[in-house]
């Protein structure tokens, strides 16, 4: 058995996942945008930016973006 078998199916396999994982990423920044300009955000476009999207957020909720270091705390048992 050869090695092409794996890789025969891993190509399609790998381009369906950055597919669907770009569709997935576009459609929550199109709906974290059109929030942010409903809510008149000073930069909604920022809804675009993986890390940065939480800064329109936590101005959507009225919350300081300070409170986005909390994202980055583990829970602790």
């Amino acid at each position: 058995m050869s090695d092409s078998y794996l890789s025969d199916f891993s190509g399609p396999f790998f381009g369906f996942f950055l597919i669907a994982a770009f569709a997935i990423w576009f459609l929550q920044g199109f709906a974290f945008y059109k929030m942010g300009l409903k809510a008149r955000v000073p930069a909604p476009w920022l809804s675009f930016i993986p890390i940065a999207n939480l800064f329109p957020y936590m101005a959507m909720i009225k919350r300081s973006a300070w409170n986005i270091l909390w994202l980055f705390v583990p829970i602790a048992n």
